[in-house]
């Protein structure tokens, strides 16, 4: 082929034709002797900016390979303009190096070699597709191919240019700047956590499964993989693969005697590459009843090592039960029948003590010595229930309409608005909760609720979606859905409608960054009634604010910390913050607050103490401690019955507080897993379980709603039909040392004969009264008959 500087219209027509028909086929051939520039030690070309040509030109994998002497590079063009009868020309670090002319045959070579012409046929679509060979004896380092237009006479004229990367050695090294090749991974695995499980769990694991939280990389991309606890393979419901980077996270449950206590090895493998990491298990154990006084409790032991014995149950120097229980071949022992003492010491920690090789070992239960459980006056209250969906989280109730709202929350499947009658707890509507397009269209969940009788709406808050939502109180339609990440986590929502606000507690605080949050401190969020913007009241070092209590009369809300024992008092007019420290010792977890208008004090339930801790509402100074079970979680104020009634989580029972004495008065069944308690306007309480989410319960499909209404006449209280204390019946003065109830017709004659009598008497000693005193009656107008 003849090589032109400036080729004749009859060559440039017979090269369009090879050309086209090899640029089909990919490659394109010119027969050239290379001539290299002037060598250095490393080529460093720059390109320059692009200027007179259109389009956008790319060689494939520049960026990401290093290529050698005499590669193919693939050179692509789209919207490249037309030039007709014209072509465009590459050259090599601007003219520097000389084509091979033996293998670029289809194109026509200009500017003494170094320039390679391509005729206008061949994008005349628009499209440029072109292999070209490099040269060999290219120096190592960064090169430039320009793509030249001008050369055929025609405007406009200019190029663009683009960088590609030689190193003919390929040793990949990164040397006279081209890439290096990624450094030989080393596969390794970790473990981060380890936790064991001496009774079964709620999210699936059974009692003596031991779950390790393990990671891994430098695997294959994508790779099914193994892995194995001191060389014994796990069975998995899906087996793990490892991702686009050869890495692993992910929860291994390994079974039920497969890793006693002591170290062992997991062993993650793609099958080509294992990385092993080592991690150590303990001994875990359990208690039942919330560790309650005077309880009959099980006590669970799982993966005791082999050879061990059970010896003793109970608090550091009082043992419960002691004996020799040896532990079975998967490290599990079982006592069924261990009294706790009804005067055990409150809040100490339930220890189990077991024996190893001769050495005494004791081993936590979790669980602290909680109040009785045991019923107490059930018989003054009228009980009645109804089953819900699982997940049930909290009530709100409407004494205008006779209505009270639950709402239902869930992980893994839809969740649900109930509004039932709150006298016959009859379901009278339902609506799930669909995903909605402004929340990626995930799960929702209604979680706090409130509501708002001016506009009939019920507030709820979506906690995993960090937002709120509105519904209709009369069809349950939604009304507005709030964007995701307007709040961060709310839990509770209470709405004033004498202000026109709705209070919310956010768990965590919002950043600069709208998609994440402050988990250490958390804050109220005040939205207007429109619902068109919100403010953080800013508590200060107030981690995890739980409950809310609105007083609308004083203009307080106040919440509790879950996390710092704090009491926060908000002014919903000014919206200035008192802040109340609570006795460190008696309070752990604060999360319910009651608010008592006729004394002016708060409860705060405590669920990490298993107590309900008394204040003046006015200072916050503490009252009284009073220890109502194990979990207290949700507290509500009775004005009716004068009562607050305070609910528990791990102990299962509503206890009612008579606010006049702050004693007891009341315990009661509220199902398994209480989670929140309310009070409608006639005094009934109503309160719902999360039943569904206790292994243990009896009821794992469904959640209950309880309602409990103290009796208007309570048996043992003077003067209730039935007893036989002297203040409620009479005697008939008969000798047969009998009582005997007075007849009905007896009650109205005495009565008079008894006002008689005691005006009778005080005639008669008003004389000397008054004579003792040195008073004349008569100038009051007294005078008497004798």
């Amino acid at each position: 082929m003849k090589k032109t500087l400036k080729p004749h219209a009859s060559s440039r027509a017979i090269g369009g034709l090879l050309s086209a028909a090899l640029v089909a086929s990919g490659l394109g051939v010119v027969s050239a002797v290379p001539a290299l520039a002037e060598t250095t030690e490393c080529a460093n070309f720059e390109a320059k900016p692009a200027k007179g040509l259109e389009g956008t030109y790319s060689i494939k994998d520049a960026d990401s390979k290093n290529f050698a002497s005499g590669d193919t590079i693939s050179v692509t063009g789209v919207n490249v303009p037309p030039r007709e009868g014209g072509s465009i020309a590459f050259k090599l670090d601007f003219g520097g190096v000389t084509w091979p002319d033996d293998q670029n045959d289809n194109l026509s070579a200009g500017a003494g070699g170094t320039a390679l012409i391509l005729p206008a046929e061949n994008f005349a679509d628009g499209n440029l597709n072109i292999d070209l060979v490099l040269p060999e004896g290219l120096q190592d380092g960064k090169h430039v191919l320009n793509i030249l237009v001008g050369n055929d006479g025609q405007d406009p004229r200019g190029g663009q240019h683009i960088e590609f990367l030689v190193d003919s050695a390929q040793t990949n090294d990164g040397h006279c700047g081209t890439i290096a090749a990624p450094a030989a991974t080393v596969a390794e695995a970790s473990v981060s956590k380890v936790t064991g499980h001496a009774i079964d769990h709620r999210k699936g694991n059974l009692a003596g499964d031991v779950v390790v939280e393990a990671s891994a990389s430098g695997l294959a991309a994508g790779a099914a993989l193994t892995i194995s606890i001191d060389g014994v393979p796990i069975k998995f419901s899906e087996a793990p693969t490892s991702g686009p980077e050869g890495t692993y996270k992910g929860k291994v449950t390994i079974p039920k005697g497969a890793a006693l206590a002591g170290e062992h090895t997991l062993t993650v493998s793609d099958g080509t590459t294992s990385a092993d990491a080592a991690f150590s298990t303990g001994v875990y154990a359990a208690i039942s009843h919330a560790g309650a006084q005077g309880a009959t409790a099980t006590a669970n032991v799982t993966n005791l090592p082999a050879g061990s014995n059970v010896t003793a149950v109970g608090v550091a120097g009082n043992s419960w039960w002691t004996g020799t229980q040896a532990a079975m071949a998967d490290g599990s022992v079982t006592l069924s029948d261990v009294e706790i003492p009804a005067d055990a010491p409150f809040g100490q920690p339930i220890v189990i003590t077991y024996t190893i090789g001769g050495e005494t070992k004791t081993v936590e239960t979790g669980t602290k010595v909680s109040a009785t459980v045991a019923p107490e006056n059930v018989d003054h209250y009228d009980v009645k229930s109804v089953n819900l969906g699982d997940g049930l989280y909290q009530t709100a109730i409407n004494n205008d309409t006779n209505e009270i709202f639950v709402t239902r929350s869930n992980r893994t499947k839809y969740s649900t608005l109930y509004k039932l009658d709150a006298t016959t707890l009859e379901v009278k509507q339902e609506v799930n909760l669909e995903g909605n397009p402004k929340l990626d269209n995930e799960i929702l969940a209604a979680y706090g609720i409130g509501l708002d009788k001016k506009r009939d709406w019920i507030w709820v808050t979506n906690s995993r979606q960090n937002t709120i939502a509105a519904y209709n109180q009369k069809d349950l339609s939604l009304v507005k859905q709030w964007p995701k990440n307007f709040v961060g986590h709310p839990r509770d929502i209470v709405i004033d409608e004498k202000t026109g606000k709705a209070w919310i507690s956010s768990v965590f605080n919002k950043t600069d960054d709208p998609t994440k949050f402050d988990r250490g401190n958390g804050n109220v969020v005040v939205v207007d009634y429109d619902g068109k913007s919100n403010k953080e009241i800013d508590l200060g070092q107030f981690p995890v604010p739980m409950s809310l209590e609105l007083d609308v009369d004083s203009n307080y809300l106040y919440t509790v910390s879950r996390n710092s024992p704090k009491i926060a008092r908000i002014n919903t007019t000014t919206e200035e913050v008192d802040i109340f420290d609570m006795p460190a010792d008696k309070v752990d977890g604060g999360a319910g607050v009651a608010l008592d208008t006729k004394h002016n004090k708060l409860y705060i339930a405590a669920t990490g103490s298993g107590n309900t801790l008394v204040f003046n509402a006015a200072d916050g100074s503490f009252q009284k401690e009073i220890r109502t079970g194990a979990g207290a979680i949700s507290a509500r104020y009775n004005p009716v019955d004068e009562r607050v009634y305070v609910g528990h989580r791990d102990a299962s029972t509503v206890v009612a507080i008579d606010s006049n004495t702050d004693e007891i008065v009341a315990r009661f069944d509220s199902g398994v897993w209480f989670n929140h308690v309310n009070v409608g306007a006639d005094g009934t309480v109503y309160a719902v379980d999360k039943s569904s989410q206790n292994p243990a319960s009896a009821d794992r499909d469904h959640d209950h709603l309880f309602a409990f209404k103290l009796k208007e006449e309570i048996p043992g209280k003077p003067g209730a039909p039935g007893d036989n204390d002297q203040s409620s019946n009479q005697t008939s003065g008969s000798s047969n040392g009998k009582d005997e109830k007075t007849p009905e017709w007896l009650v109205p004659v005495l009565s008079v004969g008894g006002v008689l009598a005691f005006l009778g008497l005080l005639a008669a000693a008003l004389p000397m009264i008054a004579k003792h005193l040195g008073i004349n009656l008569e100038q009051f107008g007294i005078r008497l008959p004798f």
